[in-house]
């Protein structure tokens, strides 16, 4: 049988479907989610390089706080910040 438009197979649903997409509201909430996952992940990176030795890091790490939008994100950057990564990174592998 041949593949469906989207690359699914017989077997497979069509993922991605625009009809599956969030919409409104969610898709807003789900897009800020997503741009602090994002800018928690810049975060960590100038965390991990501040402690290696680079230097002028310190804008990188002010302007991945600053678009910081929900609070979850906010306190999940408090918490890196705090702690140095390894420990922090243990720390939520352990669910500590």
């Amino acid at each position: 049988m041949p593949l469906r438009a989207g690359g699914a197979g017989p077997d497979r649903p069509k993922s991605r479907s625009r009809a599956n997409w969030p919409t409104g509201a969610r898709a807003g909430r789900a897009a800020v989610c997503a741009r602090d996952a994002d800018k928690l992940k810049c975060l960590i990176q100038a965390i991990e390089y501040r402690e290696q030795g680079h230097q002028n890091i310190q804008l990188w790490i002010d302007s991945s706080l600053a678009a910081l939008k929900t609070a979850s994100a906010k306190r999940l950057a408090d918490e890196a910040l705090s702690t140095g990564s390894l420990e922090w990174m243990t720390r939520v592998l352990n669910g500590d």
